[in-house]
């Protein structure tokens, strides 16, 4: 990756964190300690942020700095979360979970949809898998 590309890749990456976050690039700026327009720079390409500036970004959003540069990883602080519910879940559960996904994966390679909501029998079971999850 070139500088160029690095430059892009942190942009969109900063700007997919936030919004998916329901978060503004001010409010993201100010609960970060930096300026209000800190993160409307780095996502307009005025510079890319310091190390420690990543940190705290990477720090707000409970990632690290391996899963934020992860390219294979669109939603590096969704896959996370679901990796930290994991580990206290129920195999069996995990097992209904995994199977879910990749039904869900193959109904929308044969619809060409990506949107799920489509999908009310399998909202359905996952609604039933919920209730059976122990949080």
């Amino acid at each position: 990756m070139d500088m160029d590309d690095l430059q892009l890749f942190v942009q969109e990456r900063v700007r997919q964190l936030h919004v998916n976050c329901n978060i503004s690039a001010r409010e993201l700026s100010l609960a970060i300690g930096q300026g209000h327009g800190y993160i409307s720079q780095i996502e307009n390409g005025v510079h890319l942020p310091s190390l420690e500036g990543l940190l705290y970004i990477c720090d707000y959003f409970g990632i690290t700095m391996s899963e934020f540069f992860n390219e294979q990883i669109e939603h590096p602080e969704i896959v996370k979360e679901i990796v930290e519910l994991a580990l206290s879940t129920d195999t069996e559960v995990l097992t209904d979970i995994i199977c879910l996904i990749k039904k869900i994966r193959r109904m929308q390679e044969d619809t060409g949809r990506k949107n799920i909501s489509a999908l009310k029998d399998t909202e359905h079971k996952a609604v039933q898998l919920s209730g059976q999850v122990k949080m």
